[in-house]
């Protein structure tokens, strides 16, 4: 049998390649990544050189073209064109003493409409002719033209009789003047100005690369360059120049350091490696030796101890604790067993396949009550039909089923299955587990739940039902007994009898108010029968408000209130039920008369992008904070004492939450005892009664 390597031998061969591999990769990388920092560096230095001398190159033409432009609108010259007297005696000296700033001297002359030179601060030679045809074109397109090359630089800018151009101003700067324009130069680049043909047009060093020649980056190797177009003057470009040595002198210093620095880390990584791996074979062997000792024991509470690096105690405690793990294994199976005999639910494991492979013993007796074994399938088992879709191993599928069950007995009993998977490692399923739950008492509750709801809620209708019926049977002998009053109340006033006039007018008060107390009853029972249906239409929020001031105003006095009323400007109009939105308003404006003494009652209303608001508040006796959660119950007064001293059925807000839910809204309150009261609520300005019914129900 051939001999294995060693453990130090065996570590070197599969560190060693590895650890060259990925230093070799992270020093090129960082070689890389350094050479290119310093290239974008390089480029970027050279970059903003040529902006800046683009910028200065392109300030200073513009600015004598500004200056050109300026001086075609020079009346003398527009006059000269025209004016043969003022071309011949005033126009040479105007052109005589003409500057335009810079070191370098221009020539500057006037032409014609046809391009021909009329008068100039200079002799100009048969060349001037020679721009004609250009200078036309600028008086042409009533529009200054540029031109740079061999020749120097000229611009013509077109001058105006009126309204149309009749001749051109005309600035040129030979070859030698134009280079005098500029002064670009740094410490360590050269600037150059090139033309479409690659002729040096301006040299910042003429000692090094004289203007007027071909520039060729061929004849230059040992020059380092960047291009830059200037985009203002079209096949103009701004070349900064310097030499290759000096340029990539820092980026092969660090090439040569970053070499040496990843070198030596090579050399110090190996040498580690491989002091690391004798320390470990040393340590192993001493590990070894003592695992030897204990392979003949069978005591699994065997421990071993090992003195030595951190690394030697993690192997020895990571074998102590697998030896106490096989001993804690060993009793595992009776303390499983014993929490699966306990369970009071029907527990049953199968396979994929639908054999039954576990039972505890609430399923050993659920099979025995149905005269089944523990050899039944999984279908009979569960109470299904084979090929049922619960009983296959599929995930997301259906988790858990009911089902019913008869006893030999004849007894019924109803059993919840609630199925999860066992898996392997590779996530597929390997068995099923399946635990009954005996639901019988709880269904048969349910029921018994269910018919009393029913019950509770024919009550329910049925006594609204008779509340609708009473009060409407009510309401036709008290219109009557009302209406009666107000005839003698008429008569009494008509014979000057006052006593009987005061005992007919308690008759009349009394009756208005258990009309009242009728209508509001009639309108809970409506509700809550689900009758109570709602009007909405178009109308007037003003005029509304008014009737429902006029009505609360004489409530406010009974007391000794003030009413207060806040309104932002002119409301309009909204689609809504009038006579319940007044009823509400009515309803919280009488609350604040009623439980506010020589106080004040404030009601403000604003109408938003989509809603009116609402608020009444009050300086009155206020609310217990625990009686808050009631208000809005039926039949529900704060003091329901015998001694209450106000008086009211609990039924105005009640019927109010119900009005304002059912229109979209909601009342809200907050209150402080001794302070007063504050209600608020927001509706729609166009009412969907479908739907706001709908969420009222």
């Amino acid at each position: 049998m051939k001999k294995s390597q060693s453990f130090s031998t065996y570590i070197l061969l599969q560190v060693l390649p590895v650890m060259l591999i990925v230093m070799t990769a992270i020093g090129g990388t960082a070689f890389w990544f350094v050479r290119s920092s310093l290239e974008a560096e390089l480029v970027a230095k050279h970059g903003q050189i040529s902006e800046l001398a683009a910028s200065q190159i392109t300030n200073q033409l513009d600015n004598i073209t500004r200056q050109g432009q300026s001086l075609a609108k020079n009346d003398l010259l527009i006059n000269s064109l025209v004016d043969v007297f003022a071309r011949e005696n005033y126009l040479p000296e105007f052109f005589n003493s003409l500057s335009l700033g810079t070191r370098a001297n221009a020539s500057i002359f006037l032409t014609d409409y046809k391009g021909r030179a009329i008068a100039s601060n200079r002799e100009f030679g048969p060349w001037v002719d020679s721009l004609q045809d250009w200078v036309r074109l600028a008086v042409e397109e009533n529009a200054p033209q540029e031109q740079l090359g061999l020749k120097g630089w000229q611009v013509a800018v077109p001058v105006l009789y009126g309204q149309f151009p009749e001749g051109a101003l005309v600035i040129s700067f030979d070859f030698e003047e134009f280079a005098k324009l500029f002064h670009l130069s740094t410490t360590d680049l050269m600037v150059l100005i090139v033309d479409a043909n690659n002729n040096v047009l301006f040299s910042s060093d003429p000692g090094k690369i004289p203007m007027k020649v071909f520039w060729s980056a061929d004849a230059h190797p040992d020059l380092f360059y960047e291009s830059h177009p200037i985009q203002s003057r079209e096949g103009i470009r701004i070349l900064t120049v310097e030499s290759r040595s000096t340029a990539l002198a820092t980026l092969t210093r660090m090439e040569w350091v970053l070499a040496s620095v990843i070198g030596i880390m090579l050399l110090g990584g190996v040498f580690g490696i491989i002091r690391s791996v004798w320390v470990a074979a040393a340590n192993m062997r001493r590990f070894t030796s003592s695992i030897k000792q204990v392979q003949g024991s069978k005591d699994l509470g065997t421990r071993i101890e090992l003195s030595g690096p951190r690394e030697i105690q993690d192997l020895a405690d990571s074998f102590n604790k697998m030896m106490s793990a096989l001993e804690a294994t060993s009793t595992s199976k009776e303390y499983v067993d014993g929490i699966i005999n306990s369970l009071y639910e029907l527990l049953i494991v199968s396979d994929c396949q639908g054999n039954i492979r576990l039972l505890n013993p609430a399923g050993e007796r659920f099979l025995a009550e149905q005269g089944l074994s523990r050899a039944v399938r999984l279908y009979q088992a569960l109470g299904l039909i084979p090929g049922d879709l619960f009983l296959t191993p599929q995930r997301g599928e259906q988790n858990s089923i009911e089902t019913v069950h008869s006893s030999q007995t004849g007894k019924d009993s109803i059993i919840v299955w609630e199925k999860s998977l066992v898996e392997n490692n590779e996530g597929e399923p390997e068995a099923m587990v399946f635990v009954g739950h005996d639901v019988t008492k709880e269904r048969k509750n349910e029921q018994v739940l269910m018919s009393a709801r029913e019950t509770a809620e024919a009550a329910s209708r049925a006594k609204s039902d008779f509340l609708a019926n009473m009060s409407h049977e009510l309401r036709t002998p008290l219109n009557a007994i009302i209406g009666y009053s107000e005839i003698l109340m008429e008569e009494s006033q008509d014979q000057g009898n006052t006593e009987q006039l005061a005992d007919i007018e308690k008759i009349h008060v009394s009756g208005i108010h258990l009309l009242r107390l009728i209508n509001d009853i009639l309108d809970i029972s409506k509700i809550e029968a689900g009758k109570f249906k709602l009007v909405p239409t178009t109308f007037d929020l003003d005029n509304a408000l008014e009737k429902v001031i006029s009505t609360a105003t004489p409530l406010m006095k009974k007391n000794g209130n003030t009413l207060h009323v806040e309104k932002n400007g002119n409301l309009g109009t909204i689609h809504a039920d009038e006579m319940k939105l007044s009823q509400i308003l009515l309803n919280l404006l009488s609350n604040g008369a009623k439980f506010t003494e020589n106080g004040d009652v404030h009601f403000s209303i604003s109408k938003e992008e989509a809603a009116i608001r609402c608020e009444i508040r009050d300086t009155g006796i206020g609310i217990p904070e625990e009686k808050i959660g009631e208000l809005f119950d039926s039949f529900t007064q704060v003091d329901t004492s015998s001694t209450r001293k106000y008086e009211g059925t609990g039924l105005g807000l009640a019927i109010s939450q119900h009005l304002c839910l059912m229109m979209g809204g909601e009342i809200k309150v907050e209150s402080e005892v001794g302070k007063g009261t504050r209600f608020w609520f927001a509706l729609p300005i166009s009412m969907d009664v479908e739907k706001d019914h709908a969420s009222t129900k």
